[in-house]
């Protein structure tokens, strides 16, 4: 619960959100983040995009869309 809740943890959090909903510059999202190495957001680029991949390779995708 709250007990476990840290200041790191819900800035990772916020910072994986909007890498979840932003579409423009991942320069722009860098300055959001005020990470002083572009890596640094990039990683939570790439666990945005990991998470994308695991949920495609659940199969099944054709059923999910029929009427």
């Amino acid at each position: 619960g709250m007990d476990r809740l840290h200041p790191h943890a819900l800035r990772h959090h916020a910072i994986t959100q909007k890498a979840k909903a932003w579409k423009g510059s991942t320069a722009a999202l860098v300055r959001w983040a005020r990470h002083s190495d572009a890596n640094m957001t990039q990683r939570y680029i790439d666990d945005v995009k990991n998470e994308v991949y695991q949920i495609a390779q659940l199969g099944g995708d054709d059923a999910d869309f029929e009427g």
